[in-house]
């Protein structure tokens, strides 16, 4: 089965700002489910809608782990 051309353009999109696949791919399909299966809020604006997730997923990450780590470092 050949690649979604959409799933690829999205890709292609985030790599320029530096971003893997592998990276993007769980944030894609969140958004997809959010926005139940729909493309269009994603891809306006050149993917502008990904990139604010993907960061903001990243935002999430690093203060989940700055709060794990002041309490184990805390003990």
């Amino acid at each position: 089965m050949a690649p979604n051309p959409r799933v690829t353009n999205a890709y292609n999109a985030m790599r320029t700002l530096g971003i893997s696949d592998d990276e993007v791919r769980p944030v894609l399909k969140r958004l997809l489910k959010v926005y139940g299966n729909s493309w269009e809020l994603i891809e306006e604006d050149n993917y502008q809608t990904l990139v604010h997730a993907y960061f903001e997923s990243m935002e999430y990450q690093v203060s989940t782990n700055f709060f794990y780590l002041s309490i184990y470092t805390s003990i």
